[in-house]
């Protein structure tokens, strides 16, 4: 007999790949023809920092490793180098994450941006000791910027479309009374 409290869980953590999965394939749907000059922001990581801070339980690493080098391959990026950079970040807020659930939303946000500057510029660095070259600066730095600003919006969406929330001491999901 399966544990329906295991049984729940994996749910969960089919669900992430298939957002992902989802995220990824209208990137790769061409909206329009010509470049703008402001970059949509990364859904992928803003959905992974979202989810993994407040539910670290139901995202394992291997699944996020899967899902960004499949984003790496299928979007063109440098394959590998995007899976490294976002384990390392998203290890680092799961780290966080006990204590992130007493923080205001604010401070939250401010974590989060801080980790996705440091993302950017860890990729940035990488490239540029690899000998690749990086995207302009100035279109990266837009591109943090919109993605800091979609944060707040993935958090609504996890909280309210998909039910991802913070897990207290003792709700059910843990054997708790609730």
């Amino acid at each position: 007999m399966i544990d329906p409290v295991s049984l729940h869980l994996w749910s969960w953590r089919l669900l992430y790949p298939l957002m992902c999965g989802l995220i990824i394939f209208i990137q790769l749907i061409p909206m329009q023809t010509v470049p703008t000059r402001f970059p949509a922001p990364d859904f992928l990581q803003a959905l992974t920092f979202a989810w993994i801070i407040r539910r670290p339980d139901q995202i394992p690493v291997l699944s996020i490793a899967l899902v960004f080098f499949l984003a790496d391959i299928l979007l063109q990026h440098a394959p590998g180098l995007g899976v490294a950079l976002m384990i390392l970040t998203s290890e680092f807020l799961r780290s966080r994450s006990p204590y992130m659930r007493e923080f205001p939303f604010a401070l939250e946000w401010a974590i989060v941006i801080v980790v996705t500057i440091a993302l950017a510029l860890g990729t940035r660095f990488s490239l540029q000791l690899l000998l690749l070259s990086p995207p302009p600066f100035d279109l990266a730095a837009r591109q943090v910027f919109s993605t800091v600003l979609a944060y707040p919006m993935m958090v609504l969406f996890c909280q309210f479309i998909l039910k991802v929330r913070f897990l207290y001491p003792g709700d059910r999901e843990h054997g708790g009374a609730n």
